[in-house]
């Protein structure tokens, strides 16, 4: 669909504001990191830090080989504490029962990145704003059709 350059504008600026309402607040790093533009060609684009496409696609999950030997720091606000990343895959024991045997389903992976579900929050604002799309479509075909 072809918009007029207002057109765009609204739309971007409104498609902006779908996502900003939809998009994640336990980044870590706040809100406002997405950011909508309108192309000379009259086209909206989206655009946003790598972090933010693995929360809106998702992530599977995965062994981080590359931490092997580096220090990595944990913790929360306030408290953070340096661990050096070892053995790297292996297998981890985290309960044992009363008699010391290893509990069902207890067995972890060292290291391993949980992944993530995908959010769509991209796809959501976008289609928040459908509406919108088609009426100006619509004017659009109108002031066409007059010409």
């Amino acid at each position: 669909m072809q918009f007029t350059a207002q057109q765009c504008a609204m739309l971007a600026e409104h498609i902006q504001e779908s996502i900003r309402i939809l998009e994640p607040v336990d980044t870590g790093f706040g809100r406002d990191h997405t950011f909508v533009d309108v192309a000379e060609d009259g086209s909206v684009h989206v655009d946003m830090p790598q972090y933010m496409h693995f929360q809106n696609d998702g992530i599977h999950p995965f062994i981080m080989w590359s931490l092997e030997g580096k220090r990595v720091p944990m913790g929360g606000p306030g408290s953070v504490r340096i661990r050096i990343a070892s053995r790297v895959g292996a297998r981890q024991i985290s309960r044992r029962d009363e008699s010391g045997r290893i509990s069902k389903g207890n067995r972890s992976i060292r290291w391993r990145h949980p992944g993530m579900e995908p959010k769509h929050f991209v796809e959501d604002g976008i289609a928040a704003n459908q509406k919108m799309m088609v009426a100006f479509a619509l004017q659009n075909e109108v002031t066409n059709a007059r010409r």
